[in-house]
């Protein structure tokens, strides 16, 4: 396998590690929503489906935040690796090349993509349920990605399947905006570091100063 292919499958398993987390996530809720959707008290199952879905959106915001927040971490450390290669010389006195993992660095639009990887098995059975109305297919959208749809049908058992595009949509904005917001968290804590520590390189300086 070339270098270029290399990267390639590593940076596809990259995106297929990061999205089978919020995958199984939702999985354990949207089977929880399953069986809440079996009791007969109306009132007291929407309410649980509520509670449901918000414990769902949260746990998505945070894990896809600690991604971002460890993704920029990389982008920075790997951006300091390549600063020092163009200094540092390896023994035959060449240019020392320090291997960088790049598709692990941070980009704005990731967090949506691994949403959208990991709502793949909901996206293709909302599709087939939809167009082949298939009791089977159905049933193993309930099972598999019961958060797209469960919540849907909470309200209208006649709902179109379609509408668990909603579900999607709202899942793939959470993990976007909280991959970013991790990013900038992340940004904002090396900014501080930085300004903290040329702080006390400026006192330090002026207390050489006056010695």
């Amino acid at each position: 396998m070339t270098g270029k292919a290399k990267t390639a499958a590593l940076a596809v398993w990259e995106y297929v590690r990061r999205a089978a987390t919020p995958f199984l996530l939702n999985l354990m809720f949207g089977l929880t929503m399953f069986a809440v959707a079996m009791i007969s008290i109306v009132a007291l199952k929407i309410i649980l489906m509520v509670v449901l879905l918000g414990c769902t959106v949260v746990v998505d915001f945070v894990f896809m935040r600690s991604v971002g927040e460890k993704s920029y971490k990389i982008m920075l450390d790997n951006e300091t690796k390549k600063k020092n290669a163009a200094v540092v010389l390896d023994e035959w006195g060449e240019q020392k090349k320090e291997k960088v993992a790049t598709y692990k660095e941070y980009r704005v639009y990731k967090g949506f993509v691994f949403a959208l990887i990991a709502s793949l098995p909901a996206i293709v059975l909302m599709v087939v349920a939809g167009i082949t109305k298939n009791g089977f297919v159905r049933l193993a959208l309930w099972f598999v990605s019961g958060w797209s749809i469960i919540p849907i049908m909470a309200i209208s058992m006649n709902a179109s399947y379609y509408f668990g595009f909603i579900m999607v949509a709202l899942i793939t904005a959470v993990c976007g905006v909280g991959y970013i917001f991790g990013g900038n968290k992340e940004r904002m804590r090396r900014f501080m570091l930085e300004r903290r520590t040329q702080q006390i390189n400026a006192v330090r300086n002026r207390e050489a100063d006056k010695h």
